[in-house]
């Protein structure tokens, strides 16, 4: 209590000197007490300013160390506070389905009926939550070792206080003391909650009717879970088809969408009570067919069917070149964009829409949403690709990962998003420039999109040694077969790529640190292999290798080094505690 007073005081006096300035004069050095009623509107009547012409009473809020103010400015926060809570509350559990805030005067008197009596006016309601809430704050206040008198005394304030609205109905402090505490700590809950709306993007009422997770309960899953967290966090993410989605992304995978079965197209469905998966079905091909600027009337698009695929080419495709073989041999186009289709949206790679007829794509890469696929077509073929995947292919789709999907088109529509998608070709050359530069070899001599290959035969390891030296020291790539290479198994290279670290905010400086960190996990790879092989000699088995790393000093101090490092850089979701 002690803590949370004193976080509340500071915020309380750092609020009333920034905006409680008014002619001049701060109310830090008035000698004598004004009426909050005087003191300019601040920073909660910006925050609420869509409530002023429903709430006339927020639009004089009033700041100050005077005692009448910190009581004014208490009484209206403890206002906003008991309508947020309570109307949360209504929300959360279904009495009010449709409720936002401001409340129109509907939903103010169902609120106001929620308690059982229907006599009770809207003001009435109010007040009698708000008392309530007041009595459990004063009693806490009242028992807090801090200099409160034990006067339980219900009061109204000074006789020449007048406040605003239906806020004289209040008597919430049992003394005075303890009444501007309510209002601090009432404050401090407003402040709270609006920031996290505003930084979580939710409205105030999602953001208080918010729950814990039931995982608490689950300690196993739980600490698995904060391991794979802590191993994004601190290594460095290079695999090529792997990126992080945003909170709002997987906050869309965890929602209740997951629950319903939906076989079937929007408006077909063999299953009753789809009326809310059709609409998210459809807002999401909507959003595809836009992001990508396809007309609706001459493409369609399904978005149910997960698609599996994969590349390693670091270049520009020449779909043209395509176009013209297919129509010479009287074939339709396809397009894989499975990797680039976050590029092609963010228009830093060309566009397969102008050449091909079908054109399909993962959603997970660097599109940054879920783990899901989406197919366009032209709208002469569309018919029979919707009943390849259903009931061809698949029953029920994934409505989750429907509705995260539609979170990311939206997401990838954003100048922001365009600005990653250039940033992430920017990297993806710095970084293969940055290993040429150390005498690595890059195939094709460097990148046009997000990926590169480095072919590491010239210092005679493989690809798949390579990939667990990197794992060990913290760095996440993935072993890749190189033209010329005679087996799957054992391949020539790795591939390598850039999105998931351009999320995290690392731009081309970055990249020399990265390539620097590699060529250092590689080589001491190298060394541990030769010294194992006793020079080439005889050959090394990659689980007798990987057991030799978990045991080499080296590589102990270059993993502390790339966690120490990549663990200071931003991770998608931790801005709300994830």
């Amino acid at each position: 209590m002690l803590r949370l007073f004193t976080i509340s005081l500071l915020l309380g006096l750092a609020n009333s000197f920034q905006f409680s300035k008014v002619s001049g004069r701060s109310a830090l050095t008035r000698s004598t007490q004004l009426k909050a009623a005087e003191l300019p509107e601040t920073v909660f009547t910006t925050a609420m300013k869509d409530w002023e012409e429903e709430y006339p009473q927020f639009s004089k809020f009033g700041w100050g160390p005077s005692t009448k103010a910190e009581r004014w400015n208490g009484r209206h926060a403890m206002f906003g506070w008991v309508v947020i809570c309570a109307t949360a509350y209504a929300k959360g559990h279904n009495l009010i389905p449709d409720a936002e805030l401001p409340l129109d005067l509907k939903q103010w008197g169902t609120l106001a009926t929620i308690s059982g009596k229907s006599t009770l006016t809207n003001e009435r309601a109010v007040v009698l939550i708000a008392n309530v809430h007041a009595l459990v704050m004063s009693v806490m206040a009242t028992c807090a070792p801090l200099p409160f008198s034990d006067q339980l005394l219900l009061k109204d304030g000074e006789e020449d206080e007048k406040p605003y609205g239906i806020i004289p109905e209040f008597n919430t402090g049992l003394t005075m003391e303890a009444e501007i505490m309510n209002g601090r700590m009432a404050m401090m809950g407003l402040i709270t909650v609006l920031a996290t709306s505003a930084i979580q993007h939710k409205s105030i009422l999602d953001v208080v009717n918010d729950r814990p997770s039931s995982l608490v309960d689950d300690e196993d899953v739980v600490n698995i879970i904060r391991a794979e967290d802590r191993r994004q966090k601190y290594g460095l993410e290079l695999i090529a088809s792997e990126n992080f989605a945003s909170a709002a992304v997987r906050a869309a995978l965890g929602s209740s969408m997951t629950n319903k079965y939906s076989e079937g197209l929007p408006g077909a469905r063999y299953y009753g009570g789809n009326n809310y998966i059709d609409k998210m079905e459809r807002l999401c091909q909507e959003r595809a067919l836009g992001l990508f600027g396809l007309d609706g009337e001459e493409w369609g698009v399904n978005v149910q069917i997960l698609i599996a695929g994969g590349s390693a080419y670091p270049r520009e495709w020449d779909y043209a070149r395509m176009k013209e073989i297919a129509e010479k041999v009287g074939a339709k186009l396809m397009v894989d964009m499975a990797h680039i289709s976050g590029l092609v949206a963010g228009g830093v790679v060309d566009s397969p829409f102008a050449y091909a007829d079908v054109v399909t794509s993962t959603t997970h890469k660097s599109l940054r949403g879920p783990r899901s696929g989406i197919i366009f077509a032209k709208k002469d073929l569309m018919g029979d690709i919707n009943n390849a995947v259903f009931p061809g292919l698949q029953g029920g789709p994934h409505n989750n990962n429907i509705a995260a999907l539609a979170v990311a088109l939206k997401e990838a529509q954003g100048g922001e998003f365009k600005e990653y998608a250039g940033q992430v070709i920017k990297n993806s050359k710095a970084l293969a420039n940055a290993l040429i530069e150390k005498g690595m070899t890059i195939c094709t001599g460097g990148t046009d999109n997000h990926l590169l290959l480095w072919d590491l035969r010239p210092l005679g390891i493989t690809g798949g040694k390579a990939e667990r030296v990197m794992e060990y020291c913290g760095i996440t790539v993935n072993k890749n077969t190189l033209v010329g290479d005679k087996s799957a198994v054992r391949v020539g290279g790795v591939r390598i790529g850039v999105c998931a670290l351009t999320s995290r905010g690392m731009q081309e400086e970055e990249m020399e640190r990265v390539a620097d960190f590699m060529v250092k996990a590689v080589t001491l790879g190298v060394k541990i292999e030769g010294d194992m092989g006793e020079g080439g000699k005889k050959a090394v088995k990659v689980s007798e290798f990987a057991r030799v790393l978990g045991e080499n000093e080296g590589i102990e101090e270059l993993r502390n080094e790339v966690e120490g490092w990549a663990g200071t850089y931003f991770m998608p979701g931790e801005e709300l505690g994830w």
